[in-house]
C-alpha cells in the first residue's frame, strides 16, 4: 500500500513536470533558439508515461487521476497536435469518465473526490483506452563515463557496511 501511494505521488509530480514542459513548449515556440522537436519529444514521453499508468495501473493511481482532473485545462490545446493527439485522446477519455462520476457527488472535499475516483476505477471498462507499445528507454553512454561512475562507485564502496576498512588502505602486500 505504501509503495502504491509513493508511486501515485511520483506520478503526480510527473504531471506537474509535464505542466512545466507544456508551459516551456508554449513559451519556446516563439523563441527560435530552442529546438521545438526536442521539446515535443519530451512532452510526448511524459504523456506516454502518464498514459501507461492510466492504461495498465489505473486502479492503483487515484492521486494521478486527481492531479489530471485538477489540471485538465492543460490538455485541450494539444488535442489537435499531430504528435500528441492519440495520447491526449486517452487522457481525455479518463478525464471524461471520472468527471461524470464527480458530477454525481454532492461534495468536493479531497477525501470524497479520491473515494469517487477509487470507486470509479473499479468500474472502469478496461478496454476503453488505446494500448500503445511498452515504453523502452536506452542508455546512451557519455564520452567520458568514468567522470561520473568512478566517484559514484567509490562513494558507495566507502559507506558500504559489507566492507570493513582496518588501518590504512594500501595496495602493497
Amino acid at each position: 500500500v505504501c509503495l502504491c501511494v509513493c508511486v501515485s505521488v511520483c506520478f503526480c509530480l510527473c504531471v506537474y513536470v509535464c505542466v512545466c514542459v507544456c508551459v516551456c513548449l508554449c513559451v519556446c515556440l516563439g523563441n527560435q533558439s530552442w529546438d521545438v522537436s526536442t521539446l515535443e519529444e519530451v512532452l510526448r514521453m511524459l504523456l506516454e508515461i502518464i498514459n501507461s499508468c492510466l492504461t495498465h495501473m489505473l486502479a492503483y493511481n487515484p492521486h494521478l487521476v486527481y492531479a489530471l482532473l485538477h489540471r485538465r485545462e492543460l490538455f485541450p490545446p494539444y488535442e489537435a497536435h499531430p504528435a500528441l493527439q492519440d495520447i491526449i485522446s486517452n487522457i481525455n477519455t479518463v478525464l471524461s469518465f471520472f468527471s461524470l462520476r464527480l458530477e454525481q457527488t454532492d461534495s468536493c472535499s479531497v477525501d470524497l473526490v479520491l473515494n469517487a475516483i477509487t470507486e470509479g476505477s473499479r468500474q472502469w471498462p478496461r478496454n476503453s483506452l488505446k494500448v500503445f507499445p511498452d515504453l523502452r528507454f536506452k542508455y546512451v553512454e557519455e564520452e567520458n563515463p568514468d567522470e561520473f561512475f568512478v566517484p559514484y562507485i567509490w562513494s558507495l564502496v566507502a559507506v558500504s557496511p559489507v566492507l570493513c576498512w582496518q588501518g590504512r588502505f594500501s595496495l602493497s602486500h
